[in-house]
């Protein structure tokens, strides 16, 4: 199964009000080691779209986690 048909039974699964949220949780897991590797980006990327999220929530959604881990 790819990436893809796997964050297609994502978008099945879950209702549409709750999209958002699955893709926010699943930033916070790519980031909980403040190291996201290549393959987590593509794979969050694949999950905006099975998602049917807009690039401007998306993008959004990954600066707020970068702002919250950015240590001062």
């Amino acid at each position: 199964m790819t990436g893809f048909s796997r964050c297609s039974l994502v978008r099945e699964a879950l209702p549409e009000k709750l999209r958002e949220t699955a893709y926010w949780v699943a930033l916070e897991v790519a980031a909980a080691d403040r190291l996201v590797r290549p393959e987590e980006l593509r794979f969050l990327e694949m999950l905006g779209d099975a998602l049917e999220l807009d690039r401007t929530t998306t993008a959004a959604f990954e600066r707020g986690i970068r702002a919250r881990n950015t240590t001062l």
